[in-house]
């Protein structure tokens, strides 16, 4: 029961005591995972010939009327916080996304899709207390990574735009749980940076492979 223990990779070795291999799928080692959504998407394609078309998104923090809206798949940002009462205090940030892995958006007009499951809003009394500090070097955010990876480093690299170190601290083995950020004291932005990190690494290597 402690997070991010939901995540696939994570409970296919705690239930089994297997590890899936870097950059690989649950289905590499024969194990294949749905969650509740999902069997319950599949009832309604199956029995009730209903595609996903429709899903159920929380909406909170600084709003009138914090909710648990079914909406339709596309529905804006800004529409679903207008249907819950709409801003409380002067808004300051949006997340699109659960509190741990979601996505900070600049825009009101992004839609929600079948992984949106949540819309966070901050207000500027409430933002500041999130602003990033220094890094203290207390080593939180390699007891919490569930991947075992250098939180702290990686980010470190990254900033100096050094992405061959991240590729070498296994950036790419990141499953953006959040849960780095979330113990920070210093409230960097490790998640973030990492996930950024992952994608250079990605691009760099595929340009490798097209140029060699």
């Amino acid at each position: 029961t402690v997070y991010p223990t939901g995540g696939e990779k994570q409970l296919v070795e705690l239930l089994t005591d297997q590890e899936v291999p870097v950059g690989g799928l649950t289905a590499d080692i024969g194990i294949v995972l749905i969650n509740v959504a999902t069997s319950f998407a599949l009832a309604d394609a199956v029995c009730f010939n209903k595609p996903l078309i429709e899903r159920y998104t929380t909406v909170t923090g600084d709003v009138q009327n914090p909710c648990i809206v079914k909406n339709p798949l596309g529905t804006l940002a800004g529409e679903l916080i207008d249907f819950a009462g709409g801003f409380q205090g002067a808004p300051s940030k949006l997340i699109l996304g659960g509190p741990m892995m979601g996505k900070a958006v600049n825009t009101l007009k992004v839609p929600v899709t079948k992984g949106s499951n949540g819309v966070i809003v901050f207000n500027e009394e409430t933002d500041w207390l999130y602003k990033e500090n220094p890094c203290i070097r207390c080593n939180k955010c390699v007891e919490a990574c569930p991947m075992r990876l250098m939180p702290m480093e990686i980010d470190q690299y990254y900033r100096a735009g050094d992405y061959q170190k991240c590729e070498d601290l296994l950036a790419e083995a990141c499953i953006n749980c959040g849960a780095c950020t979330f113990v920070c004291p210093a409230k960097r932005s490790l998640a973030a940076n990492i996930t950024a990190a992952k994608s250079k690494v990605a691009q760099l290597q595929e340009e490798a492979k097209e140029s060699a």
